[in-house]
């Protein structure tokens, strides 16, 4: 298993909740440049499969693995803007 800093966690949660906020599929790279070493982050979670580069590394996309975790760990982010049926 990866080992997921307070860093690592602040970027994803930071990704999910621009994603979730703007009901978009991806994040724009200005939503987690305030976080310290974001480009070394961002090479990490690639690297493990949790998000991946689009647009030529100028947008971020959370992929299937990276929800899954987000879920598990953060399940209200998840929850919030589910259509009530």
């Amino acid at each position: 298993m990866v080992n997921i800093t307070k860093d690592h966690k602040k970027f994803l949660i930071k990704s999910a909740n621009w994603i979730k906020s703007h009901r978009k599929s991806y994040c724009p790279i200005s939503a987690v440049k305030h976080i310290s070493k974001w480009k070394q982050i961002f090479k990490e979670l690639t690297k493990w499969g949790l998000v991946q580069p689009y647009k030529s590394g100028n947008v971020i996309v959370i992929t299937h693995d990276g929800w899954e975790w987000i879920a598990a760990t953060y399940p209200e982010i998840i929850e919030r803007h589910k259509k009530k049926k």
